[in-house]
């Protein structure tokens, strides 16, 4: 399956490297804040005087934030690639179904039906099921998310 469907990112190894390098940088800066703040509170504590206090807080908050800064740019780089990069890779997938669809000839049209043509169903269950639960691993909002994932499933159970 794989082979069958990386015929689709042809093109697209750079943009999906800059987007794991992004989330990469974004996961460093993110992970390194605690220790440097962790430090300001180790210095404070031992610290001779206060204007060597409120000089050394200032240059790590200055840190701090610069490495905030970019996090936020590693962050905003991995969606943007990786945004680019889903969409091509779903317009180069939909072109040959649509291409491949075109191509039947009336019996297989006859015996397909309209329904079974068309990935709505599949898509569906991509956005009810895994979008918000990729949403909840990713740390987004994740108590709207779990509620909304909580009922797509009790739906689904009631359904049946």
């Amino acid at each position: 399956m794989l082979k069958k469907l990386g015929k689709y990112m042809k093109g697209l190894g750079f943009l999906s490297l800059i987007s794991a390098l992004g989330m990469i940088i974004e996961a460093v800066c993110e992970l390194a804040l605690p220790s440097l703040a962790n430090n300001i509170y180790e210095t404070v504590n031992v610290a001779t005087s206060p204007d060597q206090t409120k000089a050394y807080v200032l240059k790590m908050g200055f840190c701090m934030l610069g490495l905030a800064v970019i996090g936020l740019c590693g962050g905003l780089t991995t969606m943007k690639a990786s945004a680019v990069v889903s969409q091509r890779f779903a317009f180069r997938l939909r072109n040959d179904v649509y291409r491949k669809i075109s191509n039947f000839s009336f019996r297989n049209i006859d015996k397909f039906s309209t329904a079974s043509l068309t990935p709505s169903g599949a898509c569906s269950g991509v956005i009810f099921y895994i979008i918000p639960f990729l949403d909840i691993i990713q740390g987004g909002n994740s108590k709207t998310s779990c509620i909304i994932y909580c009922n797509n499933i009790k739906n689904t159970i009631s359904q049946h």
